[in-house]
């Protein structure tokens, strides 16, 4: 039986200590790679043919593992969309097509249509498979991601302006804004800027291959990173390894390059990966939210001064210490974050409370993509 493991001070050893596998500027080999992507476009071509390196079997242990966990990668999915907004690359694009950014309901109707693509067509399918419901799924996102980048590369210099535009009559809900902005400018004074950063930031191609590994990753990457917080900390390697191919199998059919395809590496080296990408691309990132990322986030959640209550999670998460923050929190707050800490950390791990919960949401899912399945006919 595979071991038992808890991945996230090994793997950063890890990346700091390989001698064959780190470039001479410090960067591990598989993250210098995925820079590369920065300047090539991202085709979102639809395979016509199965990967060459498809292992059926291992793709079902990925699923099954999959459906033992739901609610924790559901879970990561949503904060990993919150800190994936404070990315210039993730919020503009959808600011630009007006699909999240004109009122909530419109930015609600958004996510749950990528969660019922997911959640509800990719897993439940096998992409390589002509005609299934995967297939077709995944075939339309790429078209409809083609379509998006079409529209900034024509909009060419008006691309900023019109995003500009999008939140004209939005402004940041919460006083709280406030202490989150000082509390960042002070841990910017301590932070070293790694340069990948600044590379990431000045990059020109819209919809890079870069920007695709990174939507990708934000999918599964978090639940590997940060077991503890996710309820997969009892996860055997054989499951984790099945599960990152699941997604290397997505990214394939999502029209990624190989090359810059998040889920290309094995277990270890993926951890390595995710924790190169998160110190040097998201931390920065998170750093320096502005209030165009807020706006966005605070939209899709039912009372938006909780977004404070997410990204203090998020930021705990990764090693940011926010206590002004944490000091403003009303009792309401604290007791939403103490819920869901309590619940993720302690409570979901139980094998049995696992499986009811898993059953429930599969099965609140199931009802509410098949009411809309009929609403569309």
């Amino acid at each position: 039986m595979a071991e038992n493991i808890s991945y996230i001070d090994r793997s950063a050893e890890s990346c700091l200590n390989s001698e064959t596998t780190n470039t001479d500027c410090g960067q591990c080999s598989e993250f210098a790679q995925l820079l590369l992507g920065l300047t090539s476009p991202c085709g979102f071509e639809f395979p016509a043919s199965p990967p060459v390196w498809l292992d059926k079997d291992l793709f079902d242990v990925g699923i099954k593992f999959y459906h033992r966990n739901l609610v924790g990668i559901l879970a990561s999915s949503g904060e990993a969309l919150i800190m994936g907004l404070a990315l210039p690359t993730f919020y503009k694009p959808l600011a630009f097509s007006g699909a999240t950014s004109k009122n909530k309901r419109a930015a609600l109707m958004r996510y749950m249509e990528t969660g019922r693509h997911i959640y509800g067509r990719w897993y439940g399918g096998k992409p390589w498979e002509e005609g299934c419901d995967a297939a077709e799924s995944l075939n339309l996102v790429n078209k409809m991601h083609k379509h998006v980048a079409d529209m900034i590369t024509k909009a060419g210099d008006s691309f900023e302006d019109k995003v500009e535009r999008a939140f004209t009559d939005y402004e940041v809900e919460g006083d709280q804004a406030k202490i989150l902005k000082e509390e960042l400018a002070d841990l910017k004074e301590s932070f070293d800027m790694p340069s990948e950063y600044y590379d990431y930031m000045n990059g020109k191609q819209a919809f890079s291959e870069f920007d695709m590994t990174l939507v990708q990753a934000a999918f599964f990457a978090a639940v590997l990173v940060y077991p503890d917080h996710y309820g997969s900390k009892s996860a055997t390697n054989h499951e984790l390894e099945g599960f990152i191919h699941v997604w290397r199998v997505f990214g394939y059919y999502m029209g990624i390059s190989e090359e810059n395809n998040a889920a290309q590496f094995g277990l270890e080296r993926t951890l390595v990966v995710g924790n190169e990408v998160m110190d040097k691309i998201l931390k920065p990132c998170m750093l320096y939210v502005n209030d165009q990322s807020i706006i966005m986030a605070q939209k899709i959640l039912a009372k938006p001064t909780n977004y404070y209550v997410w990204v203090y999670r998020n930021y705990n998460m990764v090693g940011f210490r926010m206590d002004r923050l944490w000091n403003s929190f009303s009792w309401k707050q604290r007791c939403a974050y103490y819920s869901r800490s309590l619940f993720l950390g302690y409570l979901y791990p139980l094998p049995l409370v696992r499986d009811f919960i898993n059953y429930m949401a599969q099965k609140f899912m199931t009802k509410i993509w098949l009411k809309e399945k009929v609403k569309s006919q």
